[in-house]
């Protein structure tokens, strides 16, 4: 193979499917789109961030100036985004979500995009990264930007561990019960996240479940028990079985008829009679 002077050129041909040193060009490529646009293009912001702010894709409707490009931003938080915080409690088992002042302007930081179609979306972030809001814009066109959004809340912990999820229909009806979770008829919607003092996930409740789903461990933080909503009724779970290198050997369904108390009262059970074996039989290995 030579050297091409005219490489840049030809290439540009191949993608018109015309021109060029090859007389089967044409036929090469019937069946390729034709374009004088065969590549994306970026405009970065001209400061040493270097963040880009308008992307292009390949195609004449496409490129740089069409009118369908995806726009970046980037700017701190006003006090009229009207983001909304809760705190989650630590006490209860079923820990309230408790309002709080929104978020004054500067303590977050905003990205906001607009896709080909003009479809807007905004990502809130907090001062150590976390997204706590997320939302899509429900009007707006690809010349202005949308003033209805379906907003998705983040909320974390002091010890920056998820602890709920609010989705947009939650929150339509959180804002109908001034930002009270009590009430306000959403706990079937919610997204819930509950730790052990580990930090380790026991407890998770999804939407339209009446109840959550626990999570058993051993000392070497693998799951071993796990049990949804549908096998509490029964006090079945899912245990694991793990090899010398974590990998997971065989599953079964087992039955604990000794258990007693509400579902979170039997995980804790299951948890303190692991730990009191494992300290009964120090020699026993994990797998």
């Amino acid at each position: 193979m030579g050297y091409h002077p005219d490489a840049v050129a030809e290439q540009g041909q191949f993608y018109r499917g015309q021109g060029g040193r090859d007389p089967l060009l044409p036929t090469l490529t019937q069946h390729l789109p034709k374009t004088a646009v065969p590549f994306a293009q970026t405009v970065f912001e001209a400061s040493p961030l270097n963040r880009p702010l308008v992307q292009a894709s390949p195609g004449e409707t496409w490129q740089l100036g069409a009118g369908h490009e995806v726009t970046l931003t980037e700017r701190p938080n006003l006090a009229t985004d009207s983001v909304q915080r809760w705190t989650p409690g630590y006490v209860s088992e079923r820990e309230e979500l408790t309002p709080q002042a929104a978020y004054a302007a500067g303590e977050l930081w905003v990205k906001t995009s607009r896709d080909e179609q003009g479809q807007w979306r905004q990502e809130f972030s907090d001062k150590e990264g976390r997204v706590v809001l997320t939302q899509v814009g429900l009007d707006g066109t690809y010349a202005s930007q949308a003033t209805s959004w379906l907003k998705t809340y983040y909320v974390f912990d002091d010890f920056g561990r998820l602890r709920a999820v609010l989705p947009p229909l939650a929150v339509q009806r959180l804002r109908k019960n001034s930002w009270q979770v009590t009430g306000a008829g959403v706990e079937r919607l919610l997204f819930r996240y509950h730790y052990d003092a580990q930090g380790r996930p026991v407890e998770k409740q999804v939407p339209d479940q009446a109840g959550y789903a626990y999570t058993l461990y051993n000392e070497l933080d693998q799951p071993i028990l796990s049990q949804d909503v549908s096998q509490q009724a029964d006090k079945q779970w899912v245990a694991s079985k793990y090899d010398a290198l974590g990998r997971v050997v065989y599953a079964g369904l087992v039955h604990f008829a000794d258990l007693s108390g509400t579902p979170s009262q039997q995980r804790d059970q299951l948890q303190t009679w692991q730990t009191n074996w494992l300290a009964q039989n120090p020699t026993v290995p994990l797998w």
